[in-house]
């Protein structure tokens, strides 16, 4: 079972981590996790699909990172020293942008 943590294009903040989505480890594909955090976040509407890294930054949606060392669940989304730490010890696995269609 893998683990993704998502982070936001915009704000480059963690906006979810598959092992605390609504305090259930998540077992999906990323693509499902994406989709399934913003069922959580009221945007439920949407879909998520892979994408080329956005050209553009008005591209909504997440870059995700596959946990590969154990690290705690992220539970401060804001701060640095984790982001950074995700960036550096978690492989990427791409860019999934939110569909509206």
């Amino acid at each position: 079972m893998a683990r993704f943590i998502l982070i936001d294009n915009y704000s480059d903040y963690i906006f979810g981590d598959s092992d605390d989505l609504n305090g259930q480890i998540f077992t999906g594909t990323y693509l499902e996790f994406a989709t399934a955090l913003g069922q959580s976040n009221c945007d439920g509407e949407y879909g998520y699909e892979d994408a080329p890294f956005p050209s553009e930054c008005d591209d909504v949606g997440y870059h995700v990172y596959r946990v590969i060392d154990r690290i705690p669940v992220v539970t401060d989304v804001t701060d640095r020293e984790t982001i950074d730490a995700v960036k550096r010890n978690c492989e990427y696995l791409g860019f999934v942008r939110r569909v509206t269609d």
